[in-house]
């Protein structure tokens, strides 16, 4: 898992679309960012491009609630799901998404967009290890418990 390890953060300007788009949101501890979640929408779902944890702060649940701003984001925009790619097999990665409520996300069901990102994936090297899609309804959770707002 080299590759993924050794591969680059996002870039800048990648970075300031999600800003644009109102996709990209940070956790602060002390003023320090912690942890970000970059969402954009992927055939008609919020998907999430990228949710990071840094080490130092992991296993406190702030994965969880930036999952819980994906669902609300997705709620503000009328979109009935949240989307992921993730390797199946490493314990924080699928399980994890899969306590959380998500499920596998087939390839006959995604649509031309998700199955060109998974494409993108595979090209970059990530196909060495088993990746997957995962889908989760968006919940009942009233929108401003998770401080997101149009």
């Amino acid at each position: 898992m080299a590759i993924v390890a050794d591969d680059q953060p996002i870039s800048r300007q990648d970075f300031q679309r999600f800003v644009t788009d109102r996709g990209a949101f940070v956790w602060l501890v002390d003023g320090v960012i912690v942890a970000y979640l970059l969402l954009e929408q992927v055939d008609g779902a919020a998907h999430i491009e990228q949710v990071t944890v840094y080490p130092e702060h992991a296993r406190q649940g702030i994965g969880a609630q930036l999952i819980v701003v994906a669902d609300s984001w997705a709620r503000v925009r009328g979109l009935p799901a949240v989307t992921l790619t993730t390797f199946r097999d490493v314990p924080w990665n699928a399980p994890y998404y899969e306590r959380l409520g998500f499920r596998a996300f087939l390839p006959g069901d995604w649509g031309a967009a998700m199955g060109a990102r998974m494409d993108t994936e595979a090209a970059r090297g990530l196909e060495a290890w088993p990746r997957m899609a995962m889908i989760r309804p968006v919940s009942k959770l009233r929108t401003a418990e998770a401080g997101v707002h149009e």
